[in-house]
């Protein structure tokens, strides 16, 4: 063989891995691009479930701060009606002692 005939050989040798490893790389190319699309779904998925839970501790958190005040608001009624209770049970004394 001549040397161009074991060049030409040599380069149709390295054209053909060339192609073998672009086909390669194209198999790997479409599977990394099928796990992005499956991530970008999924992280999708996961930022909707996220925002749900912002919602819900908002409305929690809104629920406490009504429940928070209709504590007080009994807490200071309840309070009113003892100290009226005692104001009475004490007039109730006097009215007693002066009998």
């Amino acid at each position: 063989m001549s040397t161009l005939e074991v060049k030409l050989e040599e380069i149709e040798k390295k054209v053909k891995k060339l192609v073998e490893q672009n086909l390669q790389f194209k198999d790997i190319c479409e599977d990394l691009l099928l796990v992005r699309r499956r991530l970008e779904k999924e992280n999708e998925e996961l930022r909707q479930q996220l925002a749900g839970q912002a919602n819900e501790v908002n409305h929690l958190a809104q629920n406490i701060q009504r429940l928070k005040l209709a504590y007080q608001e009994d807490k200071e009624g309840i309070k009113k009606r003892i100290d009226q209770y005692i104001q009475d049970i004490d007039t109730s004394i006097e009215w007693l002692e002066q009998l």
